[in-house]
């Protein structure tokens, strides 16, 4: 991985990872066997090439929104689950951003891997010190039963 520096509205770094979950590609793809409703929506991320969306909810400079905080909203919906890869970066910043958005959140720990367990560690701590909660994916079954 590699620091970039950009200055566009201010100078910001940010880490650079290799091509991952690219639009229109394999890496975009869901797996086979995940359940898709006909009413689940799907929020798209990172698509402007100056800045990264670590989070589900806004890119990193947070100077754009991604639509998730408005859709939640307009749903009603006050609990967000976070899960995937990676625990450390993605999954971490979504948590981050949702609980600063006033959501109860949690990490299903269990569904949920990081890129190193350093940094895995640190995000945790960072996350259980502004009130995420970690669960298991079933007690998080159970949360939404």
């Amino acid at each position: 991985f590699t620091d970039a520096v950009f200055d566009e509205g201010g100078v910001f770094t940010q880490t650079v990872y290799p091509d991952h979950c690219v639009q229109d590609s394999w890496g975009a793809l869901l797996h086979p066997a995940l359940k898709v409703h006909p009413r689940d929506h799907f929020i798209k991320k990172g698509t402007k090439s100056n800045v990264d969306s670590y989070s589900a909810f806004k890119d990193n400079k947070k100077a754009s929104q991604t639509g998730l905080h408005s859709y939640l909203r307009s749903h009603n919906i006050n609990t967000v689950f976070c899960c995937g890869i990676a625990y450390d970066v993605c999954v971490g910043w979504t948590a981050s951003d949702a609980v600063d958005l006033g959501y109860r959140t949690f990490i299903v720990e269990d569904a949920s891997a990081g890129v190193a367990k350093e940094t895995t560690d640190a995000m945790k701590e960072k996350l259980l010190g502004k009130g995420v909660s970690i669960c298991s994916i079933d007690t998080a079954l159970s949360l939404i039963s």
